[in-house]
């Protein structure tokens, strides 16, 4: 079932992008600190625990807000925003488990 309403969701993501192409949304970058990181970390982890998709789309497009100045934790995040794209909940979990190390 959650496959199902996964691809549902994909499909429609599409449809609206091809209805709607001249609605970008503004995105307003913001540095990103250690606290804000762990914070979104933890929320994400706990959407990836419950299964919440929209929640973790929510949580992948709040990090694409920030501005990563070490060059790990952006290649995390691309890691991390690939893997959820897929919906691949364990590479998620690895990718944020291993984010949380490097920031303690």
């Amino acid at each position: 079932k959650t496959e199902e309403l996964i691809e549902e969701y994909m499909k429609l993501q599409g449809v609206l992008e091809q209805v709607f192409p001249d609605a970008k949304v503004k995105v307003e970058h913001v540095s990103a600190d250690k606290e804000s990181t762990i914070s979104c970390l933890n929320e994400l982890v706990d959407a990836l625990n419950e299964m919440d998709t929209l929640m973790i789309d929510d949580v992948i497009e709040k990090f694409g807000q920030f501005d990563f100045e070490d060059d790990a934790e952006v290649d995390m995040f691309e890691q991390l925003r690939g893997a959820a794209e897929e919906y691949d909940i364990d590479t998620c979990l690895q990718i944020a488990g291993e984010w949380q190390k490097y920031l303690n």
